[in-house]
This record gives structure tokens, sequence and C-alpha cells, in this order.
């Protein structure tokens, strides 16, 4: 059997759920699970304030020490 094809109305209503969702989590994500990093190369990227902002890597080493890595002016 093939399902309906929802009117326009249900697909709008659907869809502004969907961005509404996307856009709360990208404003306040909030998550209930921890985030693992696998690539001991990969970390979390934050952009600086400065005049010009740079992109900084932050993982963690061996001995649990916070690393920092400027990673330019550009996203990578």
């Amino acid at each position: 059997m093939i399902a309906p094809v929802p009117d326009n109305n249900e697909l709008t209503f659907v869809w502004k759920d969907w961005l509404k969702a996307i856009r709360k989590f990208l404003n306040h994500p909030v998550l209930d699970n921890d985030i693992v990093f696998t690539d001991t190369t990969k970390g979390i990227i934050l952009k600086d304030s400065q005049a010009t902002p740079h992109y900084w890597r932050v993982t963690i080493s061996n001995v649990g020490a916070i690393v920092t890595t400027d990673l330019g002016t550009t996203y990578p």
C-alpha cells in the first residue's frame, strides 16, 4: 500500500516544526549524552573575538592537559 501524499499544509507544518527544533538547538544546545571524539587530531573549534578573529582547536593531551591550537583566520 502506498501512503497518501500529505497536502501542502501538512508539509508546511512539519517543515516549520523541524526548523524550530534546529534553531532551538543552534541557539541553546542542550545535550543529554556525551560527545566523543575518536580522532585525536579533532576537537572543539572556537572563534575568538579579536578585530581579526582566529579559530582555535581545543583538545586534551595524553596527560589530561587542555591544548589549544591556533588554526588561523579562516575556518578549516
